[in-house]
């Protein structure tokens, strides 16, 4: 699973959070190397932040916010989601930006199989930055999951 949250800007200055989840079946192989996948194995669109105001491509990217996990450890939920499914790691990501937030961008963490790429442009408050590309992140992996995504996407 690839799952990445971008804060963007167009020419006229609009911003906007642009939101796309990746599904890499069978391709385990991708996760060999975590760190390159947003750029070199995305994997399979199976998600995105439709209606968009600002179409994509050719925005400048203010921040962006990468998850990167195998699609099984990716799908998961928490065990009493019922209705609303939330993802399990989703309290360890949280606790990323609260530990990160005093150390300069890009971040790179592994916890627990799940690898988080966080970079912004200089903001006065990061963690804030990055609070809310991973409540955007999570808000979409949610439609997935609740769509049956987490089968057979």
């Amino acid at each position: 699973m690839y799952l990445t949250a971008q804060h963007v800007r167009n020419h006229t200055g609009e911003e906007e959070v642009h939101v796309y989840l990746h599904v890499h079946g069978a391709d385990s192989a991708a996760l060999k190397d975590p760190l390159s996948v947003p750029q070199r194995n995305p994997g399979r669109l199976v998600k995105d932040s439709s209606p968009r105001r600002i179409p994509p491509g050719g925005n400048t990217v203010i921040a962006y916010l990468d998850i990167v996990a195998d699609d099984v450890i990716g799908a998961g939920a928490h065990s009493e989601a019922s209705a609303d499914p939330y993802p399990w790691w989703q309290a360890a990501l949280e606790s990323v930006g609260k530990t990160m937030s005093r150390e300069p961008t890009p971040w790179v963490v592994d916890v627990a199989g799940v690898h988080v790429i966080f970079s912004a442009t200089p903001m006065p408050s990061v963690t804030e930055e990055y609070e809310r590309l991973l409540a955007a992140a999570v808000a979409r992996w949610a439609r997935w999951r609740k769509q049956g995504g987490a089968h057979g996407s």
